[in-house]
């Protein structure tokens, strides 16, 4: 077992046994890219940049940041360096829409989010934690200590943890019950967190969303690494459910080597 345990982990163990198993247990590296991540990630490179300069006082841009133009041309040339990097299937159809797409979310991000939030200080940006969870033994587990690792990509000068999300769907409105947002709330001690969405539409949309982490999210959050932790332990690795869209070649990586995925005649989903 790894000497630290992270969200992605957790979901991915929690999603399907096996892909973790074969991804963290077996070490399995399948090229796995896709236009969206890579939007995600270039969006995320370009506001990096942005609140650090923003949040530093030697900065000839501090409380100002990247202008407009800049912020934009930063996210389109991280989205054409990450996608050389590892291209995904047929980029060739995609990468010039998915580039332009970069180019307006860059744009309303900057105009949003980029302009109305600002770091604690220049190291609160893509803050790294490295802290210990401690679980007291009990009548079904015994005593466990295992080291959490992520990274914050901002805690605000209001002390909010926030998370920048690039995503087709708002699936974030009920953040006592997402994972990451919770144990970087447990890591951090602080507990009003927020997702800075843009909202991959055909308008794209830029949305706030502001929650306070309750003791009883932290503590269920805590149970459910916990059994998580246990399962690993004991090399429990319980497939996806037959059926399921996690299970399928469109959205896992080892679908073609995985004993449950094509080896077991499912249909491609």
């Amino acid at each position: 077992m790894r000497d630290y345990i992270s969200a992605s982990q957790i979901k991915t163990y929690l999603t399907c046994g096996q892909r973790y198993m074969h991804k963290y247990i077996l070490g399995i590296k399948v090229p796995y890219a896709s236009g969206s991540l890579i939007r995600g990630n270039a969006i995320d490179a370009a506001a990096n940049d942005h609140f650090v300069e923003k949040s530093d006082e030697s900065s000839s841009k501090y409380n100002i940041g990247l202008g407009k133009n800049d912020f934009v041309d930063l996210a389109v040339s991280s989205h054409d360096s990450i996608a050389d990097e590892e291209p995904p299937e047929n980029w060739n159809k995609e990468k010039y829409e998915s580039r332009d797409k970069t180019a307006r979310f860059a744009d309303l991000y900057h105009g949003s989010h980029g302009s109305k939030l600002k770091a604690k200080n220049k190291d609160s940006v893509q803050q790294k934690i490295l802290v210990e969870l401690s679980f007291p033994e009990t009548e079904k587990y015994d005593e466990k200590k295992v080291n959490l690792l992520g990274y914050i990509d901002l805690i605000s000068d209001k002390n909010v943890v926030v998370d920048n999300k690039v995503s087709r769907s708002n699936s974030f409105k009920f953040l006592n019950r997402n994972l990451q947002m919770v144990l970087y709330s447990l890591a951090t001690g602080l507990k009003d967190v927020a997702i800075a969405l843009i909202k991959d539409v055909k308008t794209p949309e830029s949305h706030y969303i502001p929650t306070k982490i309750s003791n009883a999210a932290i503590s269920s959050t805590s149970q459910r690494v916990r059994d998580v932790l246990n399962g690993i332990e004991k090399e429990v690795f319980i497939p996806a459910e037959s059926g399921s869209w996690t299970c399928s070649s469109k959205w896992c990586e080892y679908w073609y080597i995985c004993d449950y995925g094509e080896k077991a005649g499912k249909d491609n989903i």
